[in-house]
């Protein structure tokens, strides 16, 4: 369950935004994650692991909203940039294996909604 080590990251992040608001706010409401593809997270294990890992903090009680971006990448062979299909990384041209991922890695907190004192 890899989820776990990678909301651990998303738990600090979110602690470290809410922490710099100012005026701090009254609550959380809800963090926004954005993950590629190739993380392949199980939104509702992240979902229970982040409210595991959020009680007794200041984030108590928010949701964890989760957007997942797909796996592009670019083939040295042919030139086809495009979407690839985990855990296929070939071509979606030539079917040339190797091809280089330029986005789908990303694992990044994109929002916080607060509510507001």
């Amino acid at each position: 369950m890899h989820e776990l080590a990678l909301c651990e990251r998303i738990v600090e992040a979110a602690l470290e935004a809410y922490a710099a608001i100012d005026p701090p706010p009254q609550r959380l409401k809800s963090v926004t994650v954005v993950a590629g593809g190739t993380y392949r997270i199980a939104p509702d294990h992240m979902a229970f692991v982040y409210e595991v890992l959020t009680r007794d903090t200041p984030l108590a009680g928010s949701a964890m909203h989760m957007r997942t971006d797909p796996v592009l990448a670019a083939c040295g062979r042919c030139g086809w940039e495009g979407e690839i299909e985990w855990p296929l990384f070939v071509c979606g041209s030539c079917a040339a294996a190797g091809v280089t991922v330029v986005r789908g890695a990303e694992l990044y907190l994109e929002r916080l909604e607060v509510e507001e004192g």
